[in-house]
């Protein structure tokens, strides 16, 4: 259980860095929701802005 919550948090905090910090071209908006999604969704979420900004 232990393993899944430092899991997450490390997750958040990734999606975090890279839509604050790594994703200049970003609306706001489009970071806010990002950022509310990982926070909420945070092991999901990590996977889909992975396999997203892989494609580009």
């Amino acid at each position: 259980m232990k393993f899944i919550a430092l899991f997450s948090l490390l997750s958040f905090i990734w999606v975090y860095y890279h839509v604050w910090y790594e994703d200049p071209e970003r609306s706001i908006p489009g970071k806010l929701l990002w950022t509310l999604a990982a926070l909420f969704f945070s092991i999901p979420t990590a996977l889909v802005y992975f396999l997203a900004k892989r494609r580009q």
